[in-house]
C-alpha cells in the first residue's frame, strides 16, 4: 500500500533529477498535500499546502498508476480521475515527468 510519506520521496526524487520543470506544483491529495518548490536551486518538495503555479488533485492509487504506466495522463483526466487547477502548461509537464518515469521502468 502507498503513502503519502513514500509519493513525497519518490517526487523529490523525481524533480531533482528533471531540470525541465521550473516553478510551483501542488499535489492535492486525499491524504495530504506534496508541494513541489522548483523556481530556485536546489529545488525542493515537502508537505505544505502553499499556492502553486499548477495543482493537480488525484488519489495516490491514481498518481502511482500514472507513474507505472498503468494509465495515461489524457486518460486518468478524461475519467476524471485528475483534477487541474491553474497553468495547464505546468501541469503538462509535471504529467510528463511522471509518464518519463514509466518509461524508463
Amino acid at each position: 500500500m502507498h503513502t503519502l510519506e513514500q509519493f513525497t520521496e519518490d517526487v523529490r526524487e523525481l524533480v531533482a533529477n528533471n531540470p525541465h520543470f521550473k516553478g510551483t506544483a501542488k499535489f492535492i491529495l486525499p491524504e495530504g498535500n506534496v508541494y513541489i518548490h522548483a523556481d530556485q536551486e536546489p529545488a525542493y518538495v515537502n508537505n505544505d499546502d502553499a499556492e502553486a503555479d499548477c495543482s493537480i488533485k488525484l488519489s495516490l492509487d491514481t498518481a502511482y498508476k500514472l507513474m507505472s504506466g498503468e494509465l495515461n495522463n489524457f486518460t486518468a483526466f478524461t475519467l476524471g480521475k485528475l483534477k487541474v487547477y491553474g497553468s495547464m502548461g505546468k501541469a503538462a509537464v509535471i504529467g510528463q515527468i511522471l509518464s518519463d518515469v514509466a518509461k524508463a521502468k
